[in-house]
């Protein structure tokens, strides 16, 4: 299952003179919806998808739209009419109905990843992260062990140059749920919210075997930023 959190308040975009959402706007002739979906193009007829969107900017409609064109069938759109803690929190309440025992992985609905592969099992480990080399402080980091293991993960504390693209796994579900709860139970948070990469530290404190793959930066497009969105529109046109 591929989950994909949408509800961000995109305001850097608004206070910028923006007026959709990002992940609304256009970009090489689709939308940036449309372009990080694509992201997973060879998982559209292997998995289930969840979109977790906001009540506004008709946010539904505008995913069901985008996904017919696409031509991905097998997904269901959960709508939040309230703000959630962050990401963590998002994919916690958007999952309560779905089987523990299930992998998933969560992406960021403002990246585009391309010639992504569904690791295997022995990649996957008990969790799972994509990261790249980059510099700054604004990203997941994982600090590397030996033969792919990840020995810690921060968030905006910058441990190695190894920072996240944005796509977590987790072998299961259930998984997700315990290191949520023990994280939320302990009131845990990076500058007020709750973000998917220091659930990892709960299942390596377990003993679990967590796993990092390292991406070519240039496999990776980032919009998270107007900046970063105005780069690509140039780039690769509206």
């Amino acid at each position: 299952m591929i989950i994909i959190p949408m509800l961000g308040r995109s305001s850097r975009f608004f206070d910028h003179g923006y007026q959709l959402p990002k992940y609304q706007l256009p970009l090489a002739g689709e939308t940036v919806f449309a372009q990080s979906v694509r992201s997973f193009s060879q998982q559209f007829g292997s998995q289930h998808f969840v979109f977790l969107v906001r009540s506004d900017h008709h946010a539904k409609q505008f995913v069901a739209t985008q996904l017919a064109n696409l031509g991905l069938r097998d997904y269901r759109i959960i709508e939040f009419q309230h703000e959630t803690k962050g990401q963590a929190d998002s994919v916690m309440q958007g999952t309560l109905d779905y089987s523990g025992s299930q992998p998933i992985i969560i992406f960021n609905i403002d990246t585009i990843r391309y010639e992504f592969s569904w690791p295997s099992e022995i990649e996957f480990g008990d969790g799972f992260l994509e990261v790249f080399k980059g510099s700054g402080d604004g990203w997941s980091f994982v600090e590397p062990g030996r033969d792919g293991s990840v020995v810690r993960t921060t968030e905006k504390d910058r441990i190695s140059d190894l920072c996240s693209n944005g796509l977590y796994g987790f072998a299961r579900l259930e998984d997700f749920r315990a290191a949520y709860l023990d994280y939320n139970e302990r009131g845990l948070s990076v500058k007020g919210e709750q973000y998917i990469a220091p659930l990892f530290n709960t299942l390596i404190a377990r003993g679990m075997d967590i796993k990092y793959r390292l991406v070519e930066a240039e496999l990776i497009d980032h919009c998270g930023l107007p900046n970063d969105y105005e780069y690509m529109k140039a780039r690769l046109g509206n």
